[in-house]
């Protein structure tokens, strides 16, 4: 019985992508049992499940042991708590974080986009998956305070201190063996460091937001200066980890689509006003742009998983499962699965980007807040890189794959890159 609880662990741990698809490949029902532990773990096999299982109460299905898990991270905030002061925060950040709200930042986040593109014009060569981190921090700085007020050290040590607290969760994520106490001892102490340069970071650039940002909102609710930090913290990270991974994606079919990145600079062009700016109330046209993005999120979901737990027994799929079971809802696999997709593993901008087999923010009323700012500094991210360079993959394609963390991660990418002419005076200017 105990081999037979542990079976999936290691398979797991060395690569969580395959494993949950070949389980996904080799079953027809709805919910398929995964031997990850004493405790009963399903995958949810069936993504017209997902949108119903969303909407039970919380008092049926909730945050599971593995979300708490993050709280060691980023605290008591919307991303692990429940309840109705759950519901209070998400309405505030979905207010705050909504499309047409973050639309008012375009010509600030084109700014900052701009800014790392000439940083880009010095080198011939980048890497896609750095890059991406570093982009995504100064957008989502603009999104959450409504200027760009990291500095390059804020933003170094905040994504030092990520891959610290990341790597902690991830290795702690299936640990069924206790660490030896040196090694408990050390990776609390990275852990504590790590926590205080977000705090120390977060308290810096509070002082410094616009009187228009998610943080004053936050505040007017009433939310504590430590219920505040943590906030932020969790958009911070979130934020920037998930972005960033799309943004190296987006760059590599950049740089190996060029029929697509054509069409892409000509809608550029065609949405821009008089002095060259993006114009945010075209942005709706641009649909090319925005189905790459799209096509992009299916072939490489950053929640690429998310879980919840059973509170009382209730009828899933036909199945009867018990107070205490979890759950697995998995996009990449519903995303990679000729079920739902034909050639999924092809790019293509003639999917249909919508239905229950596509989730690249979750679904429902539990959907990711900050979807709509993702969609538009990504969006954003397209149309500003494709006008202004020329890329080429020096990384093989066929050996660039994601690596599975929390998030799904890019590895290491490297592509060429190469100033357009028409692109040579704006870019002189942003720098």
């Amino acid at each position: 019985m105990m081999t037979r609880w542990f079976t999936d662990v290691r398979a797991f741990r060395r690569d969580p992508l395959e494993l949950l698809s070949e389980k996904a490949r080799n079953s027809d029902v709805p919910l398929v049992k995964l031997a990850l532990g004493p405790t009963p773990v399903y995958l949810v096999n069936d993504p017209s499940l997902v949108k119903p299982l969303m909407k039970l109460s919380e008092d049926i299905l909730d945050k599971g042991r593995l979300v708490k898990k993050i709280s060691n991270v980023v605290g008591e905030s919307s991303l692990t708590l429940s309840g109705e002061e759950h519901r209070k925060r998400r309405a505030i950040l979905h207010e705050r974080l909504s499309r047409g709200v973050a639309n008012t930042y375009v010509g600030e986040m084109a700014a900052a986009i701009r800014v790392v593109a000439a940083e880009m014009a010095r080198e011939n060569t980048f890497r896609a998956d750095i890059l991406g981190g570093t982009l995504a921090l100064k957008l989502a700085s603009v999104a959450l305070f409504g200027s760009r007020v990291l500095s390059p050290g804020d933003e170094l040590a905040i994504m030092n201190a990520f891959h610290i607290l990341e790597g902690g969760l991830q290795e702690d994520m299936f640990r069924f063996v206790p660490r030896s106490p040196w090694r408990y001892v050390s990776d609390s102490r990275k852990r504590r460091d790590a926590l205080k340069t977000m705090d120390i970071v977060i308290r810096k650039v509070t002082q410094a937001a616009s009187e228009s940002s998610v943080l004053v909102a936050l505040r007017d609710a009433g939310l504590s200066d430590e219920e505040i930090r943590n906030e932020l913290t969790t958009m911070i990270i979130a934020g920037f980890h998930t972005t960033g991974a799309a943004v190296a994606w987006l760059c590599f079919y950049l740089a190996t689509r060029p029929q697509e990145l054509e069409q892409i600079r000509k809608e550029h062009i065609s949405i821009c006003d008089e002095f060259g700016e993006l114009d945010p109330k075209r942005l709706c046209e641009a649909k090319v742009s925005l189905a790459f993005v799209k096509e992009v999120l299916r072939l490489y979901p950053s929640a690429w998983w998310l879980t919840r737990e059973l509170k009382q027994d209730h009828l899933i799929g036909g199945e009867t499962l018990a107070k205490g079971d979890s759950l697995i809802i998995a996009p990449w696999v519903y995303h990679r699965s000729s079920k739902h997709f034909t050639s999924p593993d092809e790019f293509s901008l003639d999917r249909e980007h919508a239905g229950n087999a596509y989730l690249p923010f979750g679904a429902g009323a539990r959907a990711c807040v900050g979807m709509g700012v993702s969609l538009l500094e990504l969006h954003l991210v397209a149309l500003e890189f494709a006008s202004t360079f020329d890329f080429s993959a020096l990384s093989d394609p066929r050996l660039v794959k994601p690596k599975a963390g929390i998030t799904l991660n890019a590895p290491e990418m490297s592509l060429g890159v190469s100033l357009r002419g028409v692109a040579s005076d704006g870019l002189r200017e942003a720098a």
